[in-house]
């Protein structure tokens, strides 16, 4: 005995697009060749990475020092692999859009700024050591949302 069942082409359609839209896409970033892991777009700075990646995807940050400010604005997992380093230099301080003092904002500069966003930061160490131009040097700044650091 055969059962047949029918669908409205409505149903098919639309458990399609949720089934294609809710992919996320893991982004990587690597300083050397080869990178730590397979993802679907390769990047050598971690906010060139945050740029192009869209809510719910994933950043893998491969082994290294980063010397650079990252502004994350959307809804991101950034995950250290290895020794991945945040640590601005004093170069790269002085040039921050957000939070510095030398670019005109606030007395306090961040390696890391998340604006109304919901971030989780996984295994990535933030050094702020080298930045000497501000009396205090903050690691992290949120704006509004949440985020989630894990170890």
């Amino acid at each position: 005995m055969k059962l047949k069942f029918k669908l409205p082409i409505s149903f098919v359609v639309v458990s399609l697009l949720f089934l294609v839209g809710t992919a996320s896409a893991i982004l990587v970033v690597n300083q050397t060749s080869p990178a730590c892991a397979t993802g679907d777009g390769y990047y050598s700075t971690i906010q060139d990475a945050v740029n192009n990646a869209s809510d719910g995807d994933t950043i893998i940050v491969c082994n290294g020092t980063y010397d650079e400010q990252v502004i994350i604005d959307k809804k991101l997992t950034i995950q250290g692999q290895g020794n991945a380093i945040i640590k601005p230099s004093q170069t790269t301080a002085n040039n921050f859009q957000l939070f510095s003092r030398k670019a005109g904002g606030s007395d306090n500069t961040a390696a890391i700024v998340v604006v109304n966003a919901d971030a989780t930061i996984k295994n990535l160490k933030i050094d702020g050591s080298e930045i000497s131009s501000v009396p205090l040097a903050y690691c992290i700044v949120v704006l509004m949302e949440q985020l989630i650091l894990l170890p």
